[in-house]
């Protein structure tokens, strides 16, 4: 069953509500941590070259993610989603294709 748009946008409201009243009330912020990211640090880097920041802006910016990438790589030659992970084809495609978008691939 499809829900009314009544019903979706009382559902967001809810779903809203919580999600703030779970914020530190002090900050107003919520305490976490992401986890070091292969995926994520590749998809960025990849981003930066396809939307067509110039090439000293990009440098500059992809110099950081570049080495880290490097400095994360698995003996085997692979990237895991994280850095606790296992190395998988899907996450060392992305990050061979933000490579070879700098030419360092």
């Amino acid at each position: 069953m499809i829900a009314s748009p009544s019903g979706t946008a009382e559902l967001c409201a809810r779903v809203r509500a919580r999600l703030l009243a779970e914020r530190a009330p002090a900050a107003a912020h919520w305490d976490g941590e992401l986890s070091a990211s292969a995926l994520s640090t590749a998809l960025a880097a990849l981003a930066l070259h396809l939307a067509g920041v110039p090439g000293r802006a990009r440098a500059g910016l992809v110099a950081g993610a570049v080495r880290w990438l490097c400095a994360t790589q698995a003996g085997d030659g692979s990237w895991g989603d994280t850095v606790a992970s296992r190395g998988n084809l899907s996450t060392t495609a992305v990050v061979w294709a933000a490579l070879g978008a700098e030419g360092l691939a």
